[in-house]
């Protein structure tokens, strides 16, 4: 169990055997509880992009957006992307650098 930031907000990680969890798969998000749950039954990237996935879901739930699911793994998987594929100015960013 981790806690991470999310809009100011502490949410609790859980990557585990969903086995344990109410529904099966990849992830699940849980905005009463603040709560994230990873299947740990999967590779890292995959886990990586699962987390985005449903770190999206709470940030739409969160602000009451209405978004499909197929725009949630189109969003997702360009950030997953992108950050993957960018990590100097993923860094820059983190350390508020210029851009250029």
């Amino acid at each position: 169990m981790q806690k991470i930031k999310l809009l100011s907000h502490n949410v609790t990680l859980n990557v585990n055997d969903p086995s344990t969890w109410v529904e099966s798969g990849m992830g699940r998000c849980y905005l009463p509880k603040l709560e994230i749950l990873i299947n740990s039954n999967m590779a890292a990237e995959i886990q990586g992009s699962t987390l985005i996935h449903e770190l999206m879901h709470m940030i739409a739930d969160m602000h009451s957006v209405e978004i499909t699911e197929q725009q949630i793994d189109a969003m997702s998987l360009g950030i997953y992307s992108f950050i993957k594929e960018n990590p100097k100015m993923i860094d820059n960013i983190v350390k508020g650098k210029s851009l250029n």
